[in-house]
């Protein structure tokens, strides 16, 4: 069948304002053609930039051996993926693993799907015993992951979600013993220090 000029437009013009009714919840009119009387048609949107985040496992450098002087500093980096390196060069300055670490894993889900997510890891914690009279301290001195741009405490990592808006990030640490002053030891204890992950678009 052929349509006038006329016709496509009322053609045309039902099309739409068949739409029009099925986006407006509730709301029905009847509409007379070339009236010029708006038909108005809401619209809404739900902003949700909410991410989880789970830390599913701490990082822990499980038992070590530490000791220090006055002259000298060791230090022992765990990897993201739970490899050790430390530094027995020397009892004046050594730090030995036992090999009970892990890295730390955390899972975000619930985030944007295939999106670049920004890991900020700053604001650091150094370890101390606080059971330990006068212990010596371990600086925290860097942290990196796993993710496309690993980061540290001076530059953001960058990782990217999956289909389903999920992200794991494993994580490891870089520690230093310090230099002692005549009083300060490593002590037998537990030393506990921190940082601040932040997540961003």
């Amino acid at each position: 069948m052929v349509l006038n000029k006329l016709q496509k437009l009322l053609s045309v013009g039902a099309v739409a304002l068949c739409v029009s009714f099925a986006a407006s919840e509730g709301w029905s009119a009847v509409y007379v053609t070339g009236s010029g009387t708006p038909f108005p048609v809401t619209a809404q949107a739900t902003v949700n930039n909410s991410i989880n985040v789970t830390i599913s496992t701490p990082l822990a450098l499980g038992q070590i051996g530490a000791f220090g002087d006055a002259a000298d500093t060791a230090q022992m980096v765990m990897t993201p993926a739970g490899a050790v390196t430390d530094d027995t060069v020397g009892a004046s300055k050594l730090i030995h693993s036992s090999g009970t670490g892990t890295p730390g894993v955390v899972d975000i889900t619930g985030a944007f799907f295939n999106t670049d997510i920004t890991v900020g890891m700053d604001t650091p914690v150094d370890l101390t015993c606080g059971a330990c009279a006068d212990p010596a301290i371990f600086t925290l001195t860097d942290v990196t992951t796993d993710l496309t741009t690993p980061g540290s405490f001076l530059v953001d990592a960058v990782g990217t979600t999956d289909g389903a808006g999920a992200l794991t990030i494993n994580y490891g640490m870089t520690i230093d013993t310090q230099l002692l002053v005549a009083t300060e030891t490593y002590q037998n204890g537990v030393y506990a220090g921190g940082f601040d992950f932040t997540f961003s678009y």
